[in-house]
C-alpha cells in the first residue's frame, strides 16, 4: 500500500521500551494482530518518550540507550521487517538530543530568567540554538539512511510533543536583540503588560517555527515522504478540556504554518473527562481549527487514570471513545499496547505502581476491552469507503477559534462553556459543527452560534458585519462583545429574573422551569420579540429578524453540568423554527425510560457524490426510534447500518435496536459503492439473532 493521509488511514503509536518488555517476536505478532483484527494502515515510533539518552536503534554515529546497550538487536530493524511482511507503513521518529549532548551545549538549554536550566520540553535545546537544528537533521538522516529502503518506510513522525517556552539563554536572548534591538523582557515585565506578554510568545513561536519549517523542509526535499506531527500544547499536555499552562494557547494555528506537514495526529486525552460527548468535542474543535490540514483524532487510551482519578471504563465507553474520535480523515490510537489481547509487557517497566495499570491485572478486563475494540474497529472499517474524501458538515455552526482562549469573555477556558453548548446541540440530536473562520456568506453558514467572545479583530468584525447584512442567521449567547452587540443590533441589559417561563399559556413549558445556578448573570433584550421569559417578564429567549438572543447563558453554556431534558427540546424546536437541522429529525426512546434526556448526537459528513449520517449513542441501548432525513436531492439511501449490521432503511420507520451506531448512506448513484463484507466480530454478529438483546 502507497501511505496517502489525504485519505482515510487508521494507525497507532508503536512503543518500544526495554529488551525486556519488547521480546523477540513482538513486533511480528504485534503488527500481524495490528493488520489483520485491527485494520491498521499504519504504526509510527514514538521514541520521544523512551530513549532521552541515546536511540534504541543500532547506529556508529548516535549513543545507543542505556536500555539496550548490551543488546545485539535491533528492535525497529524487527518493526520494520514486521511492517513489510504484513504491508503495513511504519513511520519512524528520531526523537530528542540525547542527554549528554544537551548537558554539553548548557548556552542552548531552556534557561529562566534567574540562570536555573533544564532540558526544553522534549527537543532537549531551545529552538534558537543552531546545534538543535543540526542534531537533529543528522539523526533523521541517519535514521532514515539505514532503514529508509524498507518497503513499509512510508513516511516520517517529526518530533512529538514540543512546544514553545520563553527562555532567556544566550541563542534566544541574542534573537531578540537582533530583532527588537533592546533587552528581552522579565518575567515580571510580561506580567504587567499583556500586550509585551503576547510579543514575547509570538517571538519565541516564531523561533520555534524558523527551526521546525527548516528541518521539515530538509525532509521533505530529500526523502519526498509524507511528515507527521503530534501538536502539544492545549491539544495534548492536558486537553482542551483542562487547563494547561505550555504557551502558545494557538498550539494548532502554530503548527498549520508549516506547509511541509501532510497530517496532524491530535492527542486527545479525553478520560480526563468521564463525559463521553468531551471527546467528540475535542476532536471536532481540533478538526475546525486545523484547517484545511488533514487531521487524525488520537484516542489516548492510555490515559484513562489522570490526577489519582479513573474514570469509569466499561466495554462500551471504549467503543464509544473509537466512535467519538473518528475524522473525515481517520483515527489514531495511543497506543497499540493497550488494543492488545493481554496486559501489555511494557507497562510492566513503566511506572507499575499507577493505577491505570491495574485496570489490566485482571484477564476479564483485558478481553471484555478488547472485544469492543475489536467490534469499534470493525465498524470503523466498515464506513471507511463512505466517509473518505467527505468533510464535517452542518447547518449550525459554534464560532471558536483556538486563539480566543487567552481571550475568553468567562476569563476561563472557552471549553468549559462552550462544551455545554456543543453537548446540548447533541442532546438534541442536531447536526452542528465548530468553526474557527468568521463566515461571510449565509450560503456559506445557514446558522452561526456566538458564545461568551470578549474581542473580535477587524478581518472577523467585517466578515461578521457582511454575514448578518447577507441574511445570515445567528444565535448570541450571554453577553458578548460591543462590536457583536451592536452588529447583530441587540440592547443587552441585565435581568433580575430567576428561571425561564413560555409567553403562551398551555403550552409545553407553561408548566415547566429550566434549571439555572442561583449565582448566574442573567441578561435580558430589551427590544425583541420574547420567545421565552423569566419569572419577572424580562426576555430570556429573544428574535429580531435573523438574530436570536439567549440572555440565560449558563442555562445553555452549562448544560453538562444540569442535562436538563426541557431545555433540551427547547433548544430544539429553536432550531427546528431557524430551519437550521441540516435535515435531521430523530426521535430516540431508551429502553425502560421514554423520553429520557437524549444521547443520541447526529453527525453528516458529505462531498458532492455522497453524504453519511451518522448517529452516534452514548447512553442506554435505544428501541423503537424513528428518524426521518431530508436528504439533498439527486441522491438516495444506498446503505444503512446498525452497529454494524446493514438494514433497510426508510424515513420515520422505527430503527433497529443500536447499542453504538447507526450510519445511513446516501448517493447520487455514480459514486455507490459495495457496503464492505462483515469481518471480525461483525460476521459473527450478522449471524447471531441474540444480539439485540445484549
Amino acid at each position: 500500500m502507497k501511505l496517502d493521509f489525504h485519505h482515510f488511514t487508521k494507525g497507532t503509536l508503536f512503543l518500544v521500551r526495554t529488551p525486556a518488555s519488547f521480546p523477540v517476536g513482538y513486533a511480528d505478532a504485534s503488527f500481524a494482530d495490528m493488520k489483520h483484527n485491527l485494520h491498521f494502515d499504519f504504526a509510527s515510533l514514538l521514541e520521544t518518550w523512551n530513549t532521552a539518552d541515546g536511540t534504541a536503534w543500532i547506529s556508529d554515529k548516535f549513543p545507543r540507550s542505556s536500555y539496550w546497550k548490551d543488546e545485539p538487536r535491533d528492535p525497529l530493524e524487527e518493526c520494520f521487517e514486521a511492517a513489510d511482511k504484513y504491508d503495513m507503513a511504519f513511520l519512524p521518529e528520531a526523537g530528542v538530543i540525547d542527554k549528554a549532548f544537551v548537558q554539553a551545549h548548557p548556552d542552548g538549554m531552556l534557561t529562566s530568567y534567574d540562570g536555573k536550566k533544564r532540558h526544553y520540553g522534549r527537543i532537549g535545546l531551545v529552538p534558537a540554538c543552531p546545534f538543535t537544528l543540526e542534531y537533529l537533521i543528522a539523526k533523521y538522516d541517519a535514521l532514515l539512511e539505514k532503514f529508509g529502503a524498507h518497503p513499509s518506510c512510508q513516511g516520517i513522525c517529526l518530533p512529538a510533543e514540543n512546544s514553545t517556552f520563553p527562555s532567556y539563554d544566550k541563542y534566544t536572548q541574542d534573537a531578540w536583540k537582533k530583532r527588537f534591538a533592546t533587552p528581552m523582557p522579565s518575567p515580571d515585565e510580561m506580567r504587567k503588560d499583556d500586550r509585551l506578554t503576547r510579543q514575547v510568545l509570538s517571538f519565541c513561536e516564531d523561533i520555534f517555527l524558523e527551526m521546525y519549517r527548516a528541518l521539515a523542509r530538509h525532509l521533505k526535499q530529500k526523502y519526498n515522504l509524507p511528515l507527521m506531527h503530534y501538536p502539544l500544547s492545549n491539544t495534548s499536555s492536558s486537553s482542551h478540556m483542562q487547563p494547561t499552562h505550555i504557551s502558545p494557547d494557538s498550539c494548532l494555528a502554530m503548527m498549520r504554518k508549516v506547509e511541509e506537514l501532510d497530517v496532524l495526529n491530535l492527542q486527545l486525552h479525553p478520560p480526563l473527562s468521564s463525559n463521553p460527548y468531551a471527546f467528540k468535542f475535542e476532536a471536532e474543535f481540533m478538526q475546525a481549527n486545523c484547517g484545511d490540514t488533514p487531521c487524525i483524532a488520537d484516542t489516548h487510551f492510555y490515559h484513562e487514570m489522570n490526577a489519582g482519578r479513573l474514570p469509569d471504563m466499561t466495554p462500551k465507553r471504549a467503543l464509544d471513545w473509537i466512535l467519538s474520535t473518528i475524522t473525515p480523515y481517520g483515527i489514531s490510537f495511543f497506543c497499540y499496547g493497550f488494543m492488545s489481547d493481554r496486559r501489555p509487557v511494557w507497562t510492566d517497566a513503566f511506572k507499575p505502581e499507577a493505577p491505570v495499570f491495574n485496570t489490566y491485572v485482571e484477564p476479564h478486563t483485558i478481553a471484555a476491552r478488547r472485544e469492543k475494540c475489536l467490534l469499534g474497529m470493525d465498524i470503523v472499517e466498515q464506513i471507511k469507503p463512505f466517509i473518505d474524501g467527505t468533510k464535517h458538515t452542518a447547518d449550525c455552526a459554534i464560532y471558536c477559534p483556538e486563539e480566543q482562549a487567552s481571550s475568553y469573555i468567562f476569563g476561563s477556558l472557552p471549553s468549559e462553556h462552550l462544551f455545554g453548548l456543543h453537548e446540548l446541540f447533541n442532546a438534541a440530536a442536531i447536526p452542528v459543527k465548530v468553526t474557527a473562520k468568521m463566515p461571510r456568506t449565509k450560503a456559506e453558514q445557514p446558522l452561526l452560534v456566538l458564545s461568551g467572545i470578549k474581542e473580535l479583530n477587524a478581518e472577523e468584525e467585517a466578515s461578521l458585519k457582511n454575514y448578518v447584512a447577507d441574511g445570515g442567521k445567528v444565535i448570541v449567547v450571554g453577553s458578548c462583545c460591543e462590536n457583536i452587540l451592536s452588529i447583530c443590533g441587540l440592547d443587552i441589559g441585565e435581568s433580575e429574573g430567576r428561571f425561564i417561563s413560555s409567553t403562551e399559556r398551555g403550552s409545553f413549558y407553561g408548566n415547566c422551569w429550566i434549571k439555572l445556578p442561583e449565582a448566574a448573570v442573567r441578561f435580558t433584550e430589551h427590544t425583541g420579540t420574547a420567545l421565552h421569559c423569566y419569572d419577572n417578564g424580562d426576555p430570556a429567549v429573544t428574535q429580531k429578524g435573523n438574530i436570536v438572543f439567549i440572555g440565560a447563558s449558563c442555562a445553555v453554556d452549562r448544560f453538562s453540568y444540569f442535562r436538563d431534558f426541557n431545555l433540551a427540546t427547547l433548544w430544539r424546536e429553536l432550531i427546528v423554527g431557524l430551519g437550521a437541522t441540516s435535515g435531521v429529525s430523530f426521535n430516540c426512546v431508551y429502553l425502560n425510560a421514554p423520553n429520557y434526556h437524549q444521547f443520541v448526537s447526529a453527525d453528516i459528513y458529505a462531498n458532492d457524490k455522497r453524504n453519511l449520517l451518522l448517529l452516534r449513542n452514548f447512553g442506554m441501548e435505544l428501541d423503537n426510534s424513528t428518524l426521518n432525513w431530508e436528504i439533498p436531492n439527486g441522491m438516495a439511501v444506498t446503505h444503512a447500518f446498525a452497529d454494524g449490521r446493514e438494514f433497510t432503511f426508510a424515513n420515520g420507520q422505527k430503527l433497529p435496536k443500536f447499542e453504538h451506531c447507526i450510519a445511513v448512506v446516501a448517493t447520487d448513484g455514480s459514486n455507490d459503492g459495495v457496503p464492505p463484507s462483515p469481518s471480525g466480530l461483525l460476521a459473527e454478529l450478522a449471524e447471531d439473532t441474540n444480539y439485540n438483546r445484549r
